[in-house]
């Protein structure tokens, strides 16, 4: 995992503006040394949610995030990168799932 992110730290987990107003906290979850997230505080909606996100993201083996395409890639194709758990580059791109597809982010 990249140095922003240290195994067992604990994170707040903002729900992320449409740039109108401020981000909202909505829980707390913890980053475990095997790249697994787990709620540890939220309301109880919140943590009803965040526990079905996580789980979802805990039984990914990898995440997948944008990167360059190879030389006469076809036009308008799409360049991905497929990140490990132990990936240094893990964090960058959970951050990026958890805000492109849930709305959320850890901080």
């Amino acid at each position: 995992m990249s140095d922003s992110a240290a195994p067992g730290d604990i994170y707040n987990v903002y729900e992320v503006s449409d740039g109108a107003g401020p981000e909202t906290r909505i829980g707390e979850a913890e980053l475990d040394d095997t790249g697994l997230l787990t709620v540890t505080g939220g309301s109880a909606d919140k943590v009803a949610f965040l526990s079905d996100v996580f789980a979802r993201i805990n039984a990914k083996p990898t995440l997948s995030k944008l990167a360059g395409l190879e030389p006469g890639a076809e036009r308008f194709a799409l360049g991905t990168e497929t990140v490990k758990r132990d990936d240094p580059a893990f964090f960058d791109a959970l951050q990026t799932y958890l805000t492109t597809y849930y709305g959320i982010r850890l901080g």
